[in-house]
């Protein structure tokens, strides 16, 4: 580091001094370094020694398969060991499944076999909405120490990561267990303390105009595209952009081709032009002639190369079936009738959805079924003030999540916030009219 005028001034102070000791010092003095010169040597040693406790230097462990990233009792689940055939080499993979068959860890596990071959040094995973990447967040920190040794960093960052409480506890508790008081605490708050530097740790969880603001004329780009250039960046949810988010996602992933570096893009109901588009920043002669593949599918983008790996019906374990019912209604809204239905399954012990297009329609619906029932009914949307919308998004998590409690009943009317990324479960589901995509995203 540039060194300041006081720090010349010791030194030079120390020097002259040295200088001036009369020759009862002077073997003394030829055994004694400068003290510029101890203090160069250890800013170097503390440098190198602080940068690999920060994070931005993690040691991955060897790979372990996707069944390491899953619950013990589990088992993997349809194209979940396909990653493993996927060649190890960076490109851009695009993972098309229905929603809940585990698209998250497969991203992960291929992620984890390119780190683990030094193709890439951390992991970028974008999210469509600050409460999905909350939500990833938590689901995150049950794997970072899977993948990487020691104490990872595992970094948020969105409009409000300041105010989320598990991020604030994770950073609590890695510096608590660090045993490092002074440069190990500094760098780790550096990097949290900042949206552009959470690029720079082992693992970072945003909403993805985080990622492409790294492509816009904006201060300190080269930080964040620094950062998703050395790492494996996940995009979930792509199909719910914008054709503006899509062209600046274009650009990214063509930064991510230009640097040698990795993307892994997941959906549930990614449209063939859409797809088209997006593998033709890889490759753009194979794919606008390549037979259409069935679904789920996972395709592997490389330079020279194209390789899909189809999902075939025997590999399918214990497929979900859904039942689909038409209602008509004046307005789209619910009248007696199947409020009547609605209060009834949720005395009887199920869990209900009902996903309003609008808010006024959520509260509407909310305050009715509230009057007419016993059992407990929530209401969920991006109105609330960000406080209560924090507590109101982690109690839709712990209740209707994979460790709810299901010995009661229980209502939740909410708009789209619910329908991406989010791992709840119901027993019905109730929906206004809505766009087929969507439709299918509520229904997983």
């Amino acid at each position: 580091p540039p060194r300041s005028p006081l720090f010349a001034g010791l030194c030079s102070v120390a020097d002259w001094l040295a200088s001036r000791s009369d020759e009862t010092n002077f073997s003394f003095r030829q055994q004694a370094e400068p003290l510029s010169l101890y203090y160069e040597k250890k800013i170097s040693a503390d440098a190198d020694r602080i940068f690999k406790l920060s994070g931005i230097d993690g040691t991955v462990r060897s790979y372990g398969g996707v069944h390491r990233l899953l619950p013990d009792t589990a088992m993997p689940r349809l194209l979940q060991p396909k990653v493993d055939e996927l060649p190890l080499q960076t490109g851009l993979t695009i993972i098309e499944a229905p929603t809940g068959s585990g698209k998250t860890e497969a991203a992960l596990a291929y992620a984890w076999r390119l780190l683990a071959a030094e193709m890439a040094d951390s992991i970028i995973f974008a999210l469509p909405t600050q409460a999905t990447a909350n939500s990833m967040l938590g689901r995150l920190e049950k794997v970072a120490t899977k993948i990487f040794k020691d104490s990872p960093n595992l970094l948020l960052a969105h409009g409000s990561a300041r105010f989320n409480n598990k991020f604030a506890e994770l950073r609590r508790k890695s510096l608590k267990d660090s045993g490092e008081p002074d440069g190990w605490v500094q760098c780790s708050e550096w990097l949290a303390e900042s949206r552009k530097r959470i690029f720079l740790g082992q693992i970072g969880v945003c909403t993805i105009d985080q990622v492409l603001i790294s492509v816009l004329p904006v201060k300190h780009r080269f930080v964040r595209g620094f950062g998703v250039g050395r790492s494996v960046l996940i995009v979930d949810e792509v199909h719910a952009y914008d054709a503006y988010m899509y062209g600046l996602l274009e650009e990214v992933l063509r930064q991510q081709r230009d640097v040698g570096a990795s993307a892994i893009l997941l959906s549930a109901t990614l449209p063939a032009t859409q797809k088209r588009q997006l593998c033709a920043i890889w490759q753009a002669d194979e794919q606008d002639t390549a037979e259409p593949a069935p679904y789920p599918l996972i395709t592997w983008v490389g330079e020279n190369e194209i390789k899909p790996l189809a999902i075939t019906l025997d590999e399918h374990m214990n497929p979900n079936e859904v039942s689909i019912e038409c209602l008509r209604t004046a307005k789209m809204e619910l009248d007696d009738a199947m409020l009547k239905r609605i209060v009834a399954a949720a005395e009887s012990g199920a869990q209900v959805a009902i996903i309003c297009n609008v808010v006024n329609t959520a509260q509407r619906a909310a305050r009715l079924l509230r009057e007419m029932s016993s059992e407990s009914v929530d209401l969920f949307h991006a109105r609330y003030r960000f406080k209560d919308r924090q507590l109101k998004e982690a109690d839709v998590i712990r209740r209707f999540g994979p460790d709810g409690s299901r010995d009661r009943g229980h209502i939740l009317v909410a708009t789209q916030g619910v329908e991406q990324s989010l791992d709840l479960d119901f027993d019905w589901m109730l929906t206004q009219l809505c766009q087929i995509d969507l439709l299918f995203q509520r229904m997983g």
